[in-house]
């Protein structure tokens, strides 16, 4: 169960099975997050990709409770 456990930049160990936090990968999602809703991510973590072995991506950490609005406009975005 540890391979779920990733470190942020921060230092803070989260739980991919979470339920309180959003790991989001497309930075154009990101980007609408922090200039459309004024949502900041609380952290940034490095993993591994699952689609490419070897390969690293970055994640942005946001709290899931502050994000169902900007995610249902991401959505509904059309």
């Amino acid at each position: 169960m540890d391979e779920y456990i990733k470190r942020g930049i921060s230092g803070k160990k989260y739980d991919y099975f979470s339920k309180d936090y959003v790991r989001i990968l497309n930075l154009q999602q990101i980007d609408f997050y922090i200039n459309e809703f004024g949502i900041t991510p609380i952290d940034v973590i490095i993993s591994d990709d699952r689609k490419n072995p070897g390969k690293k991506v970055v994640l942005f950490v946001f709290k899931k409770d502050e994000t169902y609005e900007a995610y249902d406009a991401w959505v509904k975005r059309g």
